[in-house]
């Protein structure tokens, strides 16, 4: 797994050198670290996340185009982790690792991710995108979760990494309002944001 990270950060695909704690002998990457990011931001990015599942519900491989299969596949996979981490569910989501009462450390988030490679390679080996996508996302929402990529696996809109999204990156006005503004906002004129589901039949 840190091979893995280590190569996407040599391909730019990360912002940061996924580097461990201590010396060669002890790899533990995320070892007495905590997460880089407060609880209420996990949080806001775990509502992104359930809008993004929302939009592109769970499907089992069926002759839908393939970037739908992987986009249900992602935002499926994005929601566990974070159901996980905001103690939403009590168990990881590949090993069902319990971690008692409270919410898991980050060293206890990256023993779990550690299986997914495995779990991966399975899934693409039996031809399963949706299977892939999930457990890719389970890797790029770790990799966020630890600092190791600035970008969240989801954005505002309930769009996955996968997905286009032209005002990703745009400001939103929208959560000091309280309601998504639609067209007033410049990143919410095209696709309502987070604020916006359930408002007049948007999201």
């Amino acid at each position: 797994m840190h091979a893995r990270f280590v190569l996407k950060w040599l391909a730019g695909d990360l912002d940061a050198l996924p580097l461990w704690n201590g010396g060669p002998e002890n790899l533990h990457v995320t070892d007495g670290a905590a997460f880089p990011h407060r609880d209420a931001e996990i949080e806001e990015v775990h509502s992104w996340a359930m809008l993004a599942e929302w939009r592109n519900p769970w499907r089992d491989e069926d002759s839908a185009p393939a970037d739908t299969r992987l986009a249900s596949g992602s935002a499926r996979g994005t929601v566990q982790l974070l159901d996980w981490v905001c103690g939403v569910t009590t168990d990881g989501p590949l090993t069902d690792t319990r971690v008692g009462l409270g919410r898991p450390s980050l060293y206890q988030v990256s023993l779990e991710v550690r299986q997914a490679m495995a779990g991966l390679m399975q899934a693409r080996d039996a031809g399963s995108s949706v299977l892939a996508g999930r457990i890719e996302a389970i890797m790029d929402t770790f990799a966020w979760l630890a600092g190791w990529s600035s970008v969240p696996p989801v954005d505002r809109h309930g769009h996955v990494a996968a997905e286009e999204c032209a005002e990703r990156d745009t400001q939103c006005a929208c959560d000091e309002a309280g309601s998504c503004l639609l067209a007033n906002c410049p990143a919410c004129w095209r696709v309502p944001c987070v604020q916006g589901f359930g408002q007049n039949g948007a999201a």
